[in-house]
């Protein structure tokens, strides 16, 4: 039954002749007490019942229990209950000053159950007392219990409400389907929609957010009013600390419904936190178990994403701690800001580049407005973008708008730029789009590589490569980039060790076994400094060691061919 039906149920009930023993029963974190105080307040405001409440979870004994019931029956006040032993007995002695002195009784609670109907007229009229928790109550036994609601009812005619979710009364459940057809007048059942459920513990927020809220709580079935007010909680938490968009929050709140749901135990067979924090947690594994799979696949289905700072830095220490990192979280928000720039960046990027492609309607002037429209995005563009726009822009016929534009970029970025790290193989990351960068942007990574690494002479860039199997552009730079006096010099110089490296390090490409190479033309600047010592200087140690290896690379030919002057 939803929660406003119920709500009407148990109103028209205590509206009923001879109900005295209503039982409202529903789910942990269903909405019990809260459609009870909500009943209660009314019906006091009306005048229409005194109602007492007593949370039995706070008794260890069916003793002690019913010492508190008295006591605030007799108090009128639920407040006093939790004083124990030293308000009853404070409210015995305040009974025993109104009464006749061969009525006065004393302070053991079996003599007072005694006399209570004797001085009922003492007691709160139309008292209604409502007893809550029943279920958590360990130590209290449920026949005793429900005998005293008996006696009360009978001997004192005070109505009683019992609250309680009777599937978890376990041992005690016996007892209960025995004898609640005798005590209990009426059940009355709540269970609350999912959207009731949603507004009772989330409550008001921007319809946005609620929406998520609303939608990620049916994902996983939770409806724990309880549960759903801690996530309330921690989206207020958060929220105080870092005000944010709302394109931000909807992008948060499922981590906080999901991870918060999971640290309550809110969901049944749900995955651990570890596991939604580390969404590949199942790969890897020849036989997962069956938990695992099914984590898996509801994690799936719930779509979270790949977790990120927000859920392992921030969301789930404050879950476990109650300590909310404020700076970690103020700077996650200036990183989500900046993400979604770059997703809209990028969006609007791939706009151009489609309608430059496809769009017959689009001029050349609303193309370069679009164009000049991403001006806005220089800050998280990358520089493939903005060298793949800019090329676009040339074929506009405008390449001194793209000029501008990348040469703004550089501006705007060339404090990161100027700073950022670069290792000595940086260049090899981008080896296969760096060349398709726009010039300024070559020169301004180049400029800040160069403020890094001193450039390689060419005899030590020969010796790297002629030891190494492989070699990184600054290795490679200086031998592309060589001129003919400094091969000439490689090879007729007075280092015959680095004449031995070069000589190794060429051979490949002399005897044409690496094919679209970029040390191609090195290569061939190498055999015309071979070439020139054998055709100018025949009769030289040097010419008969160069010809000795042409020829055991077989392509002593390679040497008879005219110089080029």
């Amino acid at each position: 039954m939803s929660f406003e039906k119920t709500k009407s149920a148990l109103i028209s009930a205590l509206a009923l002749r001879d109900t005295p023993v209503i039982a409202l029963h529903g789910p942990w974190g269903s909405g019990k007490t809260h459609l009870w105080m909500g009943v209660s307040a009314s019906l006091e405001n009306e005048g229409k019942a005194t109602p007492l409440y007593v949370s039995c979870m706070a008794y260890g004994s069916s003793a002690a229990l019913k010492s508190a019931i008295i006591t605030i029956l007799l108090s009128r006040s639920s407040s006093l209950a939790k004083h124990g032993e030293k308000i009853f007995n404070l409210a015995i002695r305040l009974v025993n000053t109104k009464l006749p002195e061969e009525l006065q009784f004393s302070t053991s609670l079996s003599d007072i159950q005694a006399l209570l109907p004797t001085i009922k007229n003492f007691l709160p009229t139309n008292t209604l007392l409502v007893l809550d928790d029943i279920e958590r109550a360990a130590e209290i036994d449920i026949r005793e219990l429900l005998g005293f609601v008996g006696f009360l009812t009978n001997q004192l005619q005070i109505r009683v409400m019992l609250i309680l979710n009777k599937s978890k009364l376990g041992e005690k459940q016996e007892a209960w389907e025995q004898l609640r057809e005798k005590i209990i007048s009426i059940e009355i059942s709540l269970e609350p929609t999912p959207a009731d459920c949603v507004s009772i513990g989330i409550g008001e927020l921007p319809k946005a957010h609620l929406n998520v809220f609303s939608d990620r709580a049916r994902r996983l079935g939770v409806t724990n009013i309880r549960a759903l007010q801690h996530m309330r909680r921690t989206y207020d938490a958060l929220k105080t600390t870092q005000p944010l968009n709302d394109e931000h929050w909807t992008q948060l709140i499922p981590s906080i419904v999901l991870l918060t749901a999971i640290h309550l135990n809110a969901i049944e067979n749900g995955p651990t936190i570890e596991q939604a924090i580390t969404p590949f947690f199942i790969f890897g594994k020849k036989k997962p178990t069956e938990q695992e799979e099914n984590a898996s696949k509801m994690l799936g289905d719930y779509n979270l994403g790949t977790p990120d700072n927000f859920e392992t830095k921030i969301l789930v220490p404050y879950l476990r701690t109650g300590h909310l990192d404020g700076q970690a979280f103020a700077a996650y928000a200036t990183e989500i800001h900046r993400r979604n720039r770059s997703q809209a960046a990028g969006a609007k990027a791939k706009e151009f580049a489609l309608r430059f492609k496809w769009d017959g309607d689009s001029s050349v002037d609303d193309l370069l407005t679009l164009f000049e429209s991403l001006r806005q995005f220089l800050d998280v563009l990358n520089e493939s973008y903005i060298s793949q726009l800019a090329d676009i822009v040339v074929q506009l016929g405008a390449p001194e708008r793209a000029d501008s534009f990348v040469k703004s970029w550089v501006e705007h970025n060339m404090a990161s730029i100027s700073t950022m790290p670069m290792d000595e193989y940086f260049f090899d990351s981008y080896s296969l789009d760096f060349h398709k960068f726009h010039p300024f942007i070559q020169a301004a990574y180049q400029k800040r590589y160069d403020a890094l690494h001193s450039p390689l002479s060419l005899k030590h860039a020969i010796e790297y490569l002629a030891a190494h199997n492989s070699w990184a552009n600054r290795h490679s730079t200086p031998i592309v980039n060589s001129t003919q006096s400094e091969i000439d010099e490689l090879v007729c110089g007075p280092d015959f060790e680095l004449r031995e490296r070069a000589f190794r390090f060429f051979a490949p490409y002399v005897r044409g076994d690496v094919h679209g190479s970029s040390f191609h033309p090195a290569a061939e600047r190498f055999i015309e400094a071979c070439r020139k010592v054998t055709t100018n200087e025949p009769a030289s140690r040097l010419a008969s060691i160069i010809q000795r290896e042409f020829q055991e690379l077989g392509v002593a030919e390679k040497l008879n061919k005219p110089i080029t002057q």
